[in-house]
């Protein structure tokens, strides 16, 4: 069995008896969420015992890279929890409120930091049109200019929202 197979049967594992668990499983189904918790970070190694990052490359269980509908229904909870704070900046740069702006630009950098490399082998090419479009937008919300900043915010979030739009 590949390591991506361990992974991917180590995950859904975990997320049976997580269930099982809270359906009262007991001590015994804890115990083997644990394990079943410790396989996954074992089926996460390479062959020399280096970790290997399971989501770059963005494959399925059978190795294939994610395309099409399938890497479209990857991404969409991922641009939903980075857009989210955008959004909320957005209408808070239109309101006049750049404190309450920034701070919710504050918590997208902080889910960017952890969604941003999911996000990246997931969305091809037009990652670097949301990348130079964050970029942008962090250096608009250091300032003060409203129009800039709010701009640069519409910029990614349209960007993201061509991650997840229906093909035609």
């Amino acid at each position: 069995m590949s390591i991506k197979n361990n992974v991917v049967a180590a995950v859904l594992l975990v997320a049976l008896t997580g269930t099982l668990a809270s359906c009262g499983g007991g001590a015994d189904v804890k115990d083997k969420v644990a394990d079943a918790g410790k396989g996954a970070v074992d089926a996460t190694k390479d062959a020399g015992g280096k970790a290997v990052d399971v989501t770059k490359g963005a494959v399925d269980a059978g190795g294939k890279a994610l395309t099409g509908a399938a890497a479209t229904a990857a991404l969409t909870p991922l641009v939903k929890e980075a857009k989210t704070p955008l959004v909320l900046a957005n209408t808070d740069v239109k309101a006049g409120k750049m404190d309450k702006a920034k701070a919710n630009f504050a918590k997208f950098e902080e889910v960017w930091k952890t969604v941003g490399p999911k996000i990246q082998p997931l969305a091809g090419d037009k990652y670097a049109a949301i990348d130079a479009g964050v970029t942008k937008l962090s250096a608009a919300m250091g300032g003060t200019d409203k129009a800039k900043a709010g701009d640069a915010l519409s910029g990614v979030i349209k960007a993201m929202d061509g991650l997840t739009a229906a093909k035609k």
